[in-house]
């Protein structure tokens, strides 16, 4: 202890408890300064928006008297460039990029889908052969194919550089989900009568659940796995099931309890370790593979934001949600709520559409009634959050030192040397 004592300064046990308490508060009262700054406001109509895998560019849809208006804005220095549409088209709000940023995907009600070269702004190609609404579209990780289900309950898979219809089969429902697996190995796909899981080729189902006869509930949400072996999904009940996906048709598999309301969202982390799940009273809970739990917390907040269209950020461990009022982005590995952007936190605000980043660095909203594009960008570079939670493991580890130095001391301050 004489040792110990030499190495610390010749102050009392209360000074040494109140100066790192005091630095602790200027630390939090900094770090909960506002995160997120203005960066620019772009002049447009906006029912979807979607920002390119690079960030650097943002797609913008909407509908004005003279017809839809498609946009595109280089985020760099503002400009705008407005794309080709026909007065007679009605967009549906759906816009997706290729993977290398360099096609963009629409869809428009009564018309097929269309790939647009982004650069050059003309119509590369459209998805022949529908008459209905396509109801969801997305392309494969490498870029080659796009799947698409419809209200006729279509599913399809198309031929990304050219759209060639490579194969195509009828689920049974109007298709709410069509979207690969991260692998790019699996395709999803989810009406309200029952969820399917195809092979990349959509030639053999390999999974099969059907729902209840009263339908999958409205909120339901699905996921799989980023390597395509199993798939997630909630009740009506506050259940959560993950099952194998075998090639055998109906799956079993686990049912994760512990959630007094039904799944708002499911999602399986990036790299393949962990689930996460939230229901409507905003109990957010990690699992392992086997079923165990490994944390939950509550906020109430988190039932708003975090539903079924949540996305995960490029980093693996950030999870951006939305709502009427803003973004939500998540911490999941540590149960943290890192921030909620808005354009105004001091007045009643409701949104008609946002869009964050790949990377979580930009935030683009529009407002009800609101014709301009507001862009937030974020203050603080990404290493910050590491440096954020070692302050906080060493001011731990501080508190957790001067309790017990002052156990084994009896308590008594030092004595303060002239």
């Amino acid at each position: 202890m004489a040792g110990l004592k030499r190495l610390l300064p010749r102050f009392s046990l209360r000074t040494l408890v109140i100066a790192p308490l005091l630095a602790t508060c200027v630390f939090a009262v900094w770090w909960r300064w506002e995160p997120w700054v203005f960066e620019q406001a772009l002049e447009g109509e906006a029912k979807d928006m979607a920002f390119s895998p690079d960030g650097r560019l943002l797609a913008a849809a909407g509908m004005v008297a003279g017809g839809p208006v498609l946009s595109i804005y280089r985020l760099s220095d503002g400009s705008r460039r407005d794309l080709p549409t026909g007065s007679e088209m009605k967009f549906t709000g759906l816009l997706s990029f290729s993977p290398d940023g360099r096609h963009l995907l629409t869809t428009w009600y009564g018309h097929d889908p269309t790939v647009w070269d982004v650069e050059a702004g003309h119509v590369v190609f459209a998805l022949k052969g529908y008459v209905g609404r396509v109801r969801h579209a997305s392309y494969s990780p490498d870029g080659r194919s796009i799947v698409t289900g419809d209200y006729a309950s279509w599913l399809r898979l198309w031929e990304a550089e050219a759209g060639n219809l490579l194969a195509e089969q009828h689920v049974g429902g109007a298709v709410d989900v069509a979207r690969f697996s991260r692998d790019g190995r699996r395709v999803l796909s989810v009406t309200s009568r029952s969820l399917q899981v195809w092979d990349s080729r959509l030639t053999e189902r390999l999974f099969r659940k059907v729902a209840p006869a009263r339908g999958l509930p409205p909120e339901a949400t699905v996921d799989i796995s980023p390597d395509g072996s199993r798939v997630a999904y909630g009740d009506d009940a506050g259940g959560v099931h993950v099952d194998a996906i075998d090639g055998e048709g109906e799956g079993s598999g686990l049912v994760l309890g512990g959630h007094e309301d039904y799944a708002l969202c499911v999602r399986f982390f990036p790299d393949n370790e962990l689930l996460l799940t939230c229901d409507g009273i905003g109990t957010a809970s990690t699992w392992y593979h086997n079923g165990v739990k490994a944390s939950a917390v509550t906020a109430h907040i988190l039932s708003a934001f975090l539903h079924s269209d949540a996305i995960w950020l490029s980093d693996g461990r950030r999870i951006a949600g939305t709502w009427d009022v803003g973004i939500l982005i998540f911490d999941a590995t540590v149960g943290r709520v890192l921030a909620i952007v808005s354009p105004s936190y001091e007045r009643e605000v409701f949104l008609r559409s946002s869009a964050i980043s790949c990377d979580g660095r930009r935030i683009a909203m529009t407002e009800r009634g609101d014709k301009f594009i507001t862009v937030f960008r974020r203050r603080r570079p990404e290493w910050w959050w590491g440096v954020f939670y070692l302050w906080e493991f060493w001011l731990t580890a501080a508190f957790a030192c001067l309790f017990i130095w002052s156990v084994i001391t009896d308590r008594r301050p030092l004595a303060r040397t002239g």
